[in-house]
């Protein structure tokens, strides 16, 4: 049993090769979780950097030659830009998933329904078919009373 373990972590690949990222990335939801991952990494750094510039504000104020100053600053710098990159990335990943609906359209027209589906979505109802619709509903009933519990109105 051992030997046929250690045989099996050998011929095993590292999770850090390569190949393993690219092949993730090209696929869609692959490169959806990767941009995902480092979108909450862009914002955790943009917290992170955000709350030690209003640290060092807060504990140095100014000192000989502005070092605390530049110091704010530069944090702030930092907070801004992983902050800035976080809303691209977030705008990017809803592209990504407009993407997916464009794979599932295609998927529906090639099992046959993309004319049919077309057609209603180039062709909403107008309201005399509504109200034709909502006439034979009405008389669904059992004839019992005015009304019925199918009754849209």
């Amino acid at each position: 049993m051992k030997k046929w373990i250690q045989a099996g972590l050998e011929k095993k690949q590292s999770p850090l090769s390569i190949k393993h990222w690219i092949a993730t990335v090209l696929t869609l939801d692959g490169r959806d979780k990767f941009t995902k991952v480092l979108q909450y990494s862009c914002r955790l750094l943009g917290w992170y950097f955000a709350a030690l510039a209003a640290r060092s504000s807060v504990a140095g104020g100014s000192s000989v030659g502005g070092g605390m100053l530049q110091q704010q600053q530069f944090y702030q710098a930092l907070s801004t830009r992983f902050t800035s990159l976080y809303k691209s990335l977030v705008t990017s990943r809803k592209a990504f998933r407009m993407g997916r609906s464009v794979i599932e359209w295609d998927k529906i027209r090639s099992m046959g329904w993309g004319h049919y589906l077309g057609y209603f979505l180039s062709h909403p109802l107008e309201e005399g078919a509504v109200k034709d619709a909502n006439n034979e509903i009405e008389d669904c009933g059992d004839g019992v009373g005015e009304g019925n519990r199918h009754s849209f109105k």
